[in-house]
């Protein structure tokens, strides 16, 4: 190995070195862009809640991202402290909801929807339009997959498929 072989590899050496460095402030940037925009979303959906809806919802953004245990959905005690995450807030969303729906939600409403006849009273598509809207919305609601209730086998409410929108 020659001398000059020494200084090119100490010369890609120092520039992977800067390189590494450089992505390396690439990601903490992006971490903490990422962290300022999850506060953001758990900010706004706090301001939705005004009055009576403001109180539980920050107790349940407390309990889920700051406390150490804390517990998800199915009753699973987990150690650490969770943080603000996407899927956090998904599981104080649904939180909230469950202070206002019960369990099986989801599955009431779907059973519900299935009960519903057309009236001759609206035209076909109108009746098909509101009924495609309402059922869009059964994926949204507290299901038992959200319950202590659940199970390895329990299976998320799926939402209405043609076939099923073709028979109601």
């Amino acid at each position: 190995v020659t001398q000059q072989d020494k200084h090119k590899a100490k010369a890609d050496v120092k520039k992977s070195a800067k390189s590494i460095k450089q992505i390396k402030d690439a990601i903490t940037a992006a971490e903490e862009e990422k962290s300022a925009a999850i506060a953001t979303i758990f900010s706004t959906t706090g301001n939705f809640f005004r009055g009576d809806g403001k109180t539980p919802w920050d107790k349940i953004v407390l309990k889920q991202t700051e406390r150490d245990p804390w517990i998800d959905l199915r009753g699973v005690e987990h150690t650490g402290v969770r943080g603000k995450t996407m899927q956090a807030w998904k599981d104080c969303f649904m939180l909230m909801l469950k202070t206002v729906f019960p369990n099986n939600a989801a599955e009431m409403q779907k059973f519900y929807l299935t009960l519903i006849r057309h009236s001759p009273k609206i035209s076909v598509r109108a009746f098909l339009q509101r009924f495609t809207t309402v059922a869009g919305y059964v994926v949204e609601l507290p299901s038992v997959i959200h319950s202590r209730d659940a199970t390895d086998t329990t299976k998320a409410v799926a939402p209405y498929e043609d076939s099923e929108l073709a028979t109601s």
